[in-house]
């Protein structure tokens, strides 16, 4: 049950995320802006809602394949972020978020390549296919 909560908390402040960050550029601020302020912003919030839960977390420990992985997320997360603010300044979030929400088709394929322990069942090739064509009927 906690799985879905969190998945539905996930997508309520994905939801918000791009009426801000289109309200932003339409005020005035640039993409790169944008998406250098969102993280630097959310990391102090981060770690007050982690002390306020009373959680500590340490990054030292890891194996370095471990923080490779963890910076390769990173790093395609803040392109991720930037594409995703350099496109809010160009289009409609209507229509940038919907084909912003195509990646898990991307993400679908690389599991099948690399997480090989991840199984990969109908329904879940049904609903990425259903996601990806939501993003497309938007654009059409």
């Amino acid at each position: 049950m906690m799985k879905y909560l969190f998945a539905f908390l996930a997508a309520l402040s994905w939801g918000l995320s791009p009426n801000f960050a289109k309200l932003g550029v339409n005020l005035g601020g640039a993409a790169a802006v944008g998406a250098l302020m969102a993280p630097i912003v959310s990391m102090p919030v981060f770690y007050l809602m982690l002390r306020l839960l009373g959680l500590r977390l340490t990054p030292w420990g890891y194996t370095w394949q471990a923080y490779a992985a963890i910076a390769g997320s990173g790093v395609c997360s803040i392109l991720g972020t930037y594409f995703y603010w350099k496109g809010l300044s160009y289009g409609q979030v209507s229509v940038i978020v919907p084909l912003n929400s195509t990646y898990p088709l991307v993400t679908l394929f690389l599991v099948m390549l690399f997480l090989r322990e991840e199984r990969i069942t109908g329904r879940i090739l049904i609903g990425t296919c259903l996601t990806i064509l939501g993003g497309v009927l938007v654009v059409l």
